[in-house]
């Protein structure tokens, strides 16, 4: 799977991350 981006994010490291550190990632940005 080609990743979109090749430059460092955020989710650079998704796919090592848990469920719920996705989400409160994802919450974190709505409140900004």
């Amino acid at each position: 799977m080609k990743r979109t981006t090749e430059e460092d994010s955020n989710y650079n490291h998704l796919e090592k991350m848990s469920v719920a550190e996705i989400l409160q990632g994802i919450n974190e940005e709505d409140k900004s």
